[in-house]
């Protein structure tokens, strides 16, 4: 099953050739939610929104000369959500080289609802799935285009 989000990207203040001084266009790329069925490792399954398929189509309509605003550019690149509280988001920068999108300089982001809420423990059955998330989150190589 697969839902689809998006997110904005707004250009740096510069000018962009062939635009009126000034003039900010807002990108808007679509992510992709996919649902993963549970299994003996992860038994509530997870979801994984992703942005790396919405984040190179609405580049691919914008001549590069116009890409350079959005260079550096912080983007959220993948979500998993474990459905157990717990939950990994990785952002990355943009760059460009030719015609081709890199994202650079992987970050994370963890959250662990239990540690802010300790007393939700006892309302969850299983608080932690069994497995390491780590095994799931891709790792795009800074020299590997999208």
């Amino acid at each position: 099953m697969a839902i689809y989000h998006q997110q904005s990207f707004f250009p740096a203040p510069t000018v962009i050739s062939g635009l009126p001084a000034g003039a900010r266009p807002i990108l808007k790329a679509c992510g992709q939610a996919i649902w993963t069925q549970p299994s003996p490792d992860i038994p509530k399954g997870y979801i994984q929104f992703t942005f790396q398929q919405g984040i190179k189509e609405v580049f691919a309509h914008i001549p590069p000369l116009c890409w350079e605003p959005y260079r550096h550019h912080i983007v959220f690149l993948d979500h998993f959500n474990f459905l157990d509280g717990c939950s990994i988001s990785t952002y990355r920068y943009l760059d460009f080289e030719g015609r081709n999108i890199f994202v650079q300089q992987q970050a994370y982001h963890f959250e662990d609802i239990l540690c802010h809420w300790p007393a939700l423990s006892s309302f969850i059955l299983t608080p932690h799935s069994p497995f390491n998330p780590f095994g799931l989150i891709p790792i795009i190589p800074d020299d590997l285009p999208l």
